[in-house]
């Protein structure tokens, strides 16, 4: 066990527990003879002597360290996506399950306004109403990864484009129970660059009509 466990109050209360007769079940991290963590799955079992007196205990362990390590990563990652990205998550149904801060901050939502609604709630009725729309639920709904450039409505009414990836969720068993939506807010990116193609027609413009008077004038 590691050393900062074993001198704790915790541990010395798990091993009077033991040796009151109390079988105790967890996962537990001991270190390996070359300094490696190993995670146990553990069942810490008494044995009582004829006369009630315990006289050993026994541990029956599986060694999870794989999954555990891999669980772990799996976490980190989440965490530092949750971090740089909004994320929402959807079941089946098109209904809001939970999304992180990053997303309600977007949005302009907090999470009780829209856990259960469904995901037409972000967008214009007439993209709600159309048979893409229709067939965009229908391929998520049979597992198909989408991708693209979004365009949403915030709780104000405030148009926002989110590059976006909306990832199918399976089970354990591998069955198909939801949807995560993984969103960059480029709202401003695409205002600068609407921004810009308008200046840029703008100066078009008058130059197109200098060229054909100039014309003109030579004819």
């Amino acid at each position: 066990m590691r050393p900062p466990h074993t001198g704790s109050h915790a541990y010395k209360a798990f091993w009077q527990a033991l040796l009151l007769g109390r079988a105790h079940n967890e996962r537990v991290q001991l270190l390996g003879r070359d300094g490696q963590q190993i995670w146990l799955q553990a069942s810490y079992i008494p044995l009582c002597e004829a006369n009630g007196r315990i006289n050993r205990i026994i541990m029956l362990a599986t060694d999870i360290t794989e999954q555990t390590l891999r669980a772990q990563a799996e976490t980190s990652f989440m965490q530092a996506v949750g971090r740089s990205m909004a994320v929402i998550e959807f079941n089946l149904r098109g209904e809001v399950v939970n999304a992180n801060p990053n997303f309600l901050q977007v949005m302009g939502y907090r999470l009780e306004e829209i856990r259960g609604k469904q995901h037409q709630l972000f967008c214009q009725p007439e993209e709600v109403q159309s048979e893409t729309y229709r067939r965009f639920w229908a391929g998520l709904n049979r597992g198909e990864f989408n991708s693209g450039l979004f365009q949403r409505l915030t709780k104000h009414g405030k148009k926002v484009w989110l590059q976006a990836t909306y990832n199918p969720l399976y089970d354990a068993n591998g069955k198909l129970y939801g949807v995560v939506k993984f969103a960059s807010d480029i709202t401003q990116r695409i205002e600068q660059r609407d921004a810009v193609t308008r200046a840029a027609q703008l100066a078009f413009d008058p130059s197109r009509q200098t060229d054909e008077h100039a014309r003109h004038g030579a004819a």
